[in-house]
């Protein structure tokens, strides 16, 4: 990518990655209230690539799992 191409690419990534810890935190304090354990969210950790690393995994786990 050009770096225009990169800048542009770059604020549609930090959303998404907003997104995605934002809905993980929403889970993980929903499953602490119903009493179950939530400790894969701080397994989990805050650092934005590794969560980002986590979403594609998932993502991956579930386009194999859909085929």
């Amino acid at each position: 990518m050009s770096k225009e191409e990169k800048m542009a690419a770059d604020d549609g990534r930090t959303q998404a990655h907003t997104v995605v810890i934002t809905s993980l935190n929403t889970l993980a304090r929903i499953v602490e209230q119903e009493g179950r354990d939530a400790s894969w969210r701080a397994k989990l950790g805050n650092e934005r690539k590794g969560i980002g690393d986590f979403a594609c995994f998932v993502s991956y786990i579930t386009g194999i799992s859909n085929r």
